[in-house]
C-alpha cells in the first residue's frame, strides 16, 4: 500500500527513519536501516482501516489488480497493489544465512 497526503491537506503523524533491526528468534536475521527511508505512523479512523483491509483482500485474491481510494477523513490518497513477492514468508534480510543446527537430530531419537 502507498499513501500520499493530498495537496493542500495536512496530516498528523509520527515520522522517523527506518531503524536497523536484528532478529531475536532467528539467529543471523538482519534488516539494514536507512538514513533516507522514512516511515510514518498514523492512527486512522475505523472506517478507513476497514476499507483498506477489504481492498487488500481484493488485491490478494486477484479480484482487483490495484485499488485506488481518496479518503476525505484522513486527507490521504491510497493505492493498494500486489508486492510482487513470490514468498513473503521465506528467508529475507539476512546478512549471512544461518548455519544448520548442530548436534544430534532430535527427530532421530529412539525410545
Amino acid at each position: 500500500m502507498v499513501a500520499r497526503v493530498r495537496e493542500g491537506d495536512r496530516l498528523k503523524a509520527c515520522v522517523g527513519h527506518v531503524a536497523e533491526q536484528t532478529g531475536k528468534d532467528i539467529p543471523g536475521q538482519y534488516l539494514p536501516g536507512s538514513g533516507s527511508l522514512e516511515q510514518a505512523f498514523v492512527i486512522m479512523p475505523d472506517e478507513t482501516n476497514l476499507f483498506l483491509k477489504k481492498a487488500g483482500k481484493r488485491v490478494i485474491s486477484g479480484k482487483d489488480s490495484v485499488v485506488r481510494w481518496s479518503d476525505r477523513a484522513s486527507g490521504l490518497d491510497f493505492e493498494v497493489r500486489p508486492t510482487g513477492w513470490d514468498d513473503a514468508n521465506g528467508i529475507w534480510g539476512y546478512d549471512d544465512l544461518p548455519a544448520p543446527p548442530r548436534g544430534p537430530d532430535p527427530a532421530a531419537r529412539t525410545t
